[in-house]
């Protein structure tokens, strides 16, 4: 083995299936440390404290703990800047490395690269890899090399380019993880209400073991998804996955490997849905002003007309326009 003890940080990669990273961190360590930090450069802009992204986040991590302790670990929840939290925990339990797989908000490019270089201060390894997409950002490109623009010829690109390299599963060897006594020091309350959030009901569950029987109970209704995603009151008509594929209880590997061995109209339809996803995730890295302003830069000055109570009666969904107002209902 490469490495003794290795730490594999979680982030939007709440599973432990079809996981490259951890499949990396299992095949090269001895033994692996599951973590995840609680960021609080983030939590601490969240002013309303019954935010559900916490409690998707923690329901999710619940699960995998869960899992963990089924194998004779558990998972290790920090509280803090991961900029100091995982440098520092490295230290404590003397890792060789540190796995994770890649994402690419401006704020979380940034931060790795500064966790980066805490951990090789400390001659820890720092090893990313590509997990939550099918195609990087600079992997696709135009024939002038340059990042696409354009849906429709970067979705060309996309099917072209594809191989069964792209979407193979990546198994971990779930035998390697740190036993539980040897973590009983790090494992501390990590509960929302010492996060300092309230717990919210939802309106799906989440987790790993949700997203599997999500994703089961959509599949009689795929070969119509092209003619029923378009009707709302058909409850199945869509597939109620993005919120897995957003903290990555669900591999999206997994999904191009279904739509692949199951062809049809419906398929076809709900892969380019799919392809969509990977195009939003190259403009996020390659177009990163996106993120606070319009892509197309001189829109930014557009004036629109109306006043603010009528957004605020869209945002209640209080328009008497029926559509719009059941949708703005349903997303509150």
């Amino acid at each position: 083995m490469k490495f003794q003890r290795s730490i594999f940080w979680l982030r939007r990669d709440l599973r432990l299936g079809d996981n490259v990273a951890l499949s990396a961190a299992t095949s090269l360590s001895k033994e692996v440390v599951l973590v995840f930090v609680f960021d609080t450069n983030i939590l601490d802009r969240l002013k309303d404290k019954n935010d559900r992204r916490i409690t998707i986040i923690h329901n999710s991590l619940l699960d995998l703990d869960q899992k963990l302790r089924k194998k004779g670990s558990a998972l290790v929840v920090l509280h803090g800047d991961p900029k100091k939290e995982i440098s520092r925990f490295a230290k404590r339990i003397k890792a060789n490395a540190v796995f994770v797989n890649r994402d690419y908000e401006p704020y979380a490019k940034k931060r790795d690269k500064a966790v980066q270089v805490a951990c090789n201060k400390l001659g820890v390894t720092f090893q990313d890899y590509k997990d939550q997409i099918i195609f990087e950002g600079n992997e696709l490109l135009t024939q002038s090399g340059m990042p696409y623009k354009v849906f429709t010829p970067y979705k060309n690109k996309w099917l072209m380019e594809l191989s069964a390299c792209h979407y193979q599963e990546h198994r971990s060897d779930l035998k390697r993880f740190t036993p539980l006594k040897q973590l009983d020091k790090e494992i501390v309350d990590w509960s929302l209400k010492k996060l300092g959030f309230e717990y919210t009901n939802l309106c799906l569950k989440t987790g790993e073991s949700a997203a599997k029987k999500q994703l089961k109970s959509f599949l009689p209704a795929l070969p119509d998804y092209d003619k029923n995603r378009n009707y709302p009151a058909i409850s199945n008509g869509t597939s109620r996955l993005s919120v897995h594929l957003r903290y990555g209880t669900l591999s999206i590997r997994s999904l191009v490997r279904l739509a692949l061995a199951n062809p049809s109209l419906g398929v076809t339809t709900w892969l380019s849905e799919l392809i969509w996803r990977d195009f939003y995730q190259m403009i996020l890295d390659q177009f990163p002003h996106v993120v606070n302003g319009c892509f197309k830069e001189k829109y930014d000055s557009v004036k629109w007309p109306g006043l603010q109570k009528h957004y605020t009666l869209w945002c209640q969904g209080m328009t008497g326009f029926p559509i719009i107002d059941a949708a703005m209902r349903c997303f509150n």
